[in-house]
């Protein structure tokens, strides 16, 4: 947990598409000033529930329905050295010569 004491009323402007067209989205919000966050901006439910924001993580787009359906890309990137597991999955079990032996 964070502390803060100071915030701010922000207006942000938000580059994106509506119908295919580029346009500006304008939302206005309050912003909590935390000097040891390491993230650039955090954005809050206070913020997204009101502006009717959806976050699709898998077309990796945000939606701002507030600003009539806004879509703005979205750059998601990983964590430096974060590593994911990830199941694999077979259609049928994997076969090993009778002489295989594990050379470890």
């Amino acid at each position: 947990m964070y502390k803060t004491s100071e915030y701010v009323i922000l207006n942000l402007f938000i580059r994106g598409s509506l119908n295919g067209k580029p346009v500006v989205a304008s939302i206005k919000g309050e912003a909590h000033v935390v000097y040891d966050l390491h993230c650039r901006l955090r954005v809050g439910i206070d913020i997204l529930a009101p502006e009717q924001i959806v976050i699709d993580f898998i077309k990796r787009e945000m939606v701002i329905g507030s600003c009539g359906g806004v879509i703005v890309p979205l750059t998601i990137t990983p964590k430096p050295n974060h590593k994911t597991s990830r199941p694999i999955h077979a259609n049928r079990r994997p076969a090993l010569p009778r002489d295989y032996t594990d050379k470890k």
